[in-house]
């Protein structure tokens, strides 16, 4: 017999575990066992899970590593190609984190 865990989702949290849920064949499995399920396959794989703000740190890494400008070789080239890639995702995780901070402060 194992231990019960209560845990309490928001619809936004939800949603995408019901998503899962409709896409798998029948019997689709219930909310629990599919939350089981997707635990154990998120526990088993090699990436750890990461915070926004982790993110955001490796973004601010990836920044502080390619340079903006330099001379027109391939290498500065994809140097700068990667540092606008994590500009925008700097942004983006930025956006992400007051979207959370927001959603916490109206439970």
């Amino acid at each position: 017999m194992g231990t019960p865990v209560q845990v309490r989702f928001q619809p936004t949290e939800l949603a995408p575990i019901d998503n899962w849920i409709a896409q798998q064949p029948v019997p689709q499995p219930s909310r629990p066992e599919a939350i089981r399920r997707l635990l154990t396959e998120a526990l088993q794989s090699h990436q750890p899970v990461r915070t926004t703000d982790q993110k955001i740190a490796s973004a601010k890494r990836q920044i502080a590593d390619n340079p903006a400008k330099g001379d027109p070789s391939p290498a500065k080239g994809m140097a700068t190609l990667r540092r606008g890639l994590a500009e925008t995702k700097l942004r983006s995780l930025k956006g992400l984190r007051r979207g959370q901070r927001k959603t916490t402060e109206g439970d």
